[in-house]
């Protein structure tokens, strides 16, 4: 009797807190579809690096699969160390990788393998990937930013150069 009085109740009262309130529980489809950057990384080819890790979870449940497949996070303990002091994102991903499909391979072997490639970040937390490709000599090209949110284009090769 609870449960059908509950399905039954639940609803309108659901969709009333959301239009009090000026929000909605489902959410957007695609809540980064709207940015300066989107339409850039869409209509790109290259892969993307995104950091940091929570911005990573947040970009790669919500992108489309066109954009998904391109989506990775570098990892790197020792640099995460030195830069940040902690290496749990990158633990974290690593093992979270293993349970379900996250691209997160090590930093020195994406770089080798992609040297130019984009780069989308969120900049409200302080990410190590960003200052370890300007340390390494790397070209980073604005292409977008708003707010916290910035696209680079990367050419990890600039340092040979």
């Amino acid at each position: 009797m609870f449960f059908a009085w509950y399905l039954f109740k639940s609803p309108p009262q659901i969709l009333a807190n959301e239009a009090r309130n000026n929000v909605s529980l489902s959410g957007p489809p695609h809540p980064f579809e709207d940015t300066a950057w989107m339409p850039l990384i869409e209509r790109s080819e290259l892969p993307v690096a995104v950091t940091p890790a929570v911005f990573y979870l947040q970009f790669q449940h919500y992108a489309l699969p066109l954009v998904k497949s391109r989506l990775f996070y570098l990892t790197s303990s020792e640099d995460a160390i030195r830069y940040t002091g902690a290496n749990s994102d990158e633990l974290n991903l690593q093992f979270l990788s293993r349970v379900i499909p996250l691209q997160v391979p090590p930093y020195r072997e994406f770089i080798s393998q992609h040297p130019h490639f984009l780069l989308c970040a969120d900049t409200t937390n302080f990410t190590w990937a960003t200052q370890k490709l300007l340390d390494d000599g790397a070209h980073l090209k604005l292409l977008a930013a708003q707010g916290a949110y910035f696209l680079f284009d990367v050419d990890a090769n600039a340092a040979e150069r």
